[in-house]
């Protein structure tokens, strides 16, 4: 997958990175056109993640054995993303994130299969 130029420029030092927007309609178009199974923080199971008009959702993984057993799909929002991307982006960790969304490990999946990188990543 060809990520777009705005997923190229962010690097881990990228902590004021105020284009929340366009980031949110680059995820969009990338799970419209190719949605796909991506893996869950911490590498432990897959899940399928798709977008449905301005929602990103999240239901079992497809194509892999260890994938994750969702009982109701998922959806996350943008305003959720606004609040959890400028944390992941700062070093936020999983369990900081986990007060604020029950969704986070999916969050940091998709944020890793995009490419935007934290400054936890190495």
């Amino acid at each position: 997958m060809k990520l777009p130029a705005v997923f190229r420029r962010l690097t881990r030092s990228d902590t004021n990175f105020n284009d929340i927007d366009r980031i949110w309609g680059e995820i969009i178009r990338s799970y419209s056109e190719d949605p796909r199974d991506v893996l869950t923080f911490g590498k432990m199971k897959y899940c399928f993640v798709y977008s449905n008009n301005d929602w990103i959702c999240v239901d079992s993984g497809r194509n892999h054995v260890n994938k994750s057993k969702i009982s109701h799909p998922r959806s996350l929002c943008k305003k959720e993303f606004e609040i959890v991307f400028p944390k992941y982006l700062n070093g936020a960790r999983l369990q900081d994130i986990r007060n604020i969304t029950h969704n986070s490990t999916y969050w940091f999946g998709i944020f890793e299969d995009m490419k935007l990188f934290s400054k936890n990543c190495e």
